[in-house]
């Protein structure tokens, strides 16, 4: 996943420089500037803002989606996981090691749940 949105990212961090660059370009440079440029520079700069909000935005829903994805195949194979440790070994419950208030720790499955997903 790191490898499918990285380019993006770094795409994203050059076009934020480079929009604080315009505005302290622009800071830099109001006093020579004529009143036309100065509007024709500011409306550049804004629109560039709002381009970058937007694919911003696009990027952050585009990577949150793709993490979902990820974590819902990785849970599907623990589940899978689970379901063939409870065959294999004639478990008829497996529960999280958090949602019981004690276990022993020779019913612990974790590291055959483990083994099965890889």
């Amino acid at each position: 996943m790191e490898k499918e949105f990285k380019p993006r990212r770094d795409k994203l961090v050059a076009i934020e420089a480079g929009i604080k660059a315009d505005m302290e370009k622009f800071k830099r440079d109001s006093a020579i500037l004529s009143a036309s440029q100065k509007k024709d520079i500011e409306k550049k700069i804004v629109s560039a803002q709002q381009q970058f909000e937007r694919d911003g935005q696009q990027y952050q829903q585009e990577l949150s989606t793709a993490n979902n994805e990820a974590m819902e195949a990785l849970y599907a194979k623990v589940r899978a996981a689970i379901a063939k440790v409870a065959k294999d070994d004639k478990y008829d419950l497996i529960v999280q090691k958090d949602a019981a208030p004690f276990s022993a720790t020779t019913l612990d499955v974790t590291d055959k749940v483990v083994k099965a997903i890889n």
